[in-house]
């Protein structure tokens, strides 16, 4: 496990205050995105939500092989960070300057999981299980209660 979850509550705590993405949604999703942080993109690009370098990016840039639907792979290029608080703050207001994301709800959602439901039905993630149903709000709550991390939310609620 690259990056505890000591070690990122913090920024997600603070990334909170400043976009209203709750901690355990950051936090979940960091641990999803990212496998703990031993993903090659959060390794070689400190990049922990597998955000992708599309035209609105200046910065620098990933290239990696990445699984965008069921039992598949592609290869593209996503955004590279100096270091994982640049990563977090990136996702907070990547998620906040994108309507898509109020329009679904995000932040109005009062908790995790409405958020979760919101980050699927704005198209966060095109992870489908072999059916075809989208299982990523599924994937990001069972993660949040296993590890508690709606604990977080109650710092800042």
């Amino acid at each position: 496990m690259k990056y505890p979850i000591y070690e990122i509550k913090n920024i997600a705590i603070k990334n909170y205050e400043e976009y209203g993405i709750l901690p355990s949604i950051t936090i979940g999703q960091c641990i999803l995105e990212s496998g703990w942080g031993n993903s090659e993109l959060a390794k070689n690009g400190n990049n922990l939500f597998g955000i992708k370098a599309d035209s609105r990016w200046s910065g620098a840039i990933a290239t990696v092989s990445t699984s965008e639907n069921y039992n598949d792979t592609t290869i593209a290029n996503f955004r590279k960070y100096d270091n994982i608080e640049d990563s977090i703050e990136d996702h907070g207001r990547f998620l906040y300057e994108n309507s898509r994301y109020a329009e679904s709800g995000l932040f109005s959602g009062k908790n995790y999981k409405e958020q979760a439901q919101a980050l699927e039905n704005a198209g966060y993630s095109t992870v489908r299980n072999a059916d075809g149903v989208a299982v990523y709000a599924d994937k990001l709550i069972a993660l949040i209660e296993k590890y508690n991390l709606m604990e977080y939310d109650n710092k800042v609620k």
